[in-house]
């Protein structure tokens, strides 16, 4: 018989019958034959690493892509840091001269408010009410005698006092008292603590009268006769407008010469 080719089937048998197409014969790269219908495992295996081969080559491709990424971020927050330090270098060296501003500042804050506090307090002073003694306040003594005996009777002194300030005085309150040579201070008869006064506008007089217990008239005579042997004494409590409390203290006494002088205590102003 002739020499058949391989992959090529006879057309016939000698019967004349066909015969069954002969399976393709192909050739491995490891030299072994196998049927074109079956897998290869060398194939398999060599997929299976390019395969592994590919997804190394990706990973490591992230791992670099994230190493430059974090890189890069270290380069910017260096550069952040590296601002911020001078920022922190500049301040440090501007930190001794804000010291002295605002050491400058607030001493001139302070200086202000001084300012401002003696400002008040000198439109308080210019504006406060201020109740003195008038020149109607030495009328000196007299004698009340009494309705039922003459021989009995008290002495009164009037005084007078005006308000000389730029504004009136309010809540007025008096503490009368008078004193005879040879005896202490004593309160106005019939009185036992403050007397109370009208509001007194600026420029206004108002008076009032220290009373004593009842006394002979020759005790009256001889009190006149003694230098100081009468004298008066009044402290004024009041306040201004805006509840600021003052008070003044008025003190007279009668010489034996008939005079009314102010006494060495007892005149004040707060």
């Amino acid at each position: 018989m002739p020499d058949q080719e391989y992959g090529q089937a006879p057309t016939g048998d000698p019967d004349g019958k066909p015969l069954t197409p002969a399976p393709t014969i192909t050739h491995s790269k490891q030299g072994k034959v196998t049927d074109a219908g079956e897998s290869n495992p060398g194939n398999v295996q060599s997929e299976t690493k390019k395969k592994l081969h590919w997804l190394e080559i990706g990973y490591f491709s992230g791992q670099i892509v994230l190493a430059c990424v974090g890189i890069w971020a270290l380069a910017v927050y260096s550069g952040q840091l590296g601002v911020m330090r001078g920022q922190l270098d500049q301040m440090n060296k501007q930190y001794p001269e804000i010291q002295k501003s605002t050491a400058a500042a607030w001493i001139a804050a302070e200086a202000a408010r001084d300012s401002l506090t003696q400002s008040e307090d000198h439109f308080r002073l210019d504006e406060r009410p201020y109740i003195l003694v008038n020149g109607k306040g030495g009328e000196g003594p007299s004698w009340i005698p009494n309705r039922l005996d003459s021989n009995k009777g008290q002495i009164a002194w009037n005084w007078h006092m005006t308000n000389y300030g730029k504004s009136p005085a309010n809540n007025i309150r008096y503490i009368k008292e008078m004193k005879l040579a040879g005896h202490g201070w004593q309160l106005c008869h019939g009185e036992k603590g403050q007397d109370i006064g009208p509001p007194q506008l600026t420029g206004a007089d108002a008076f009032d009268t220290v009373l004593s217990d009842t006394i002979s008239k020759d005790e009256y005579k001889r009190l006149l006769g003694i230098n100081e042997g009468i004298s008066i004494r009044v402290r004024v409590h009041y306040a201004g407008m805006d509840g600021t409390k003052y008070e003044t203290g008025l003190g007279l006494s009668r010489t034996d010469y008939g005079s009314i002088k102010y006494s060495e205590e007892g005149n004040y102003m707060k």
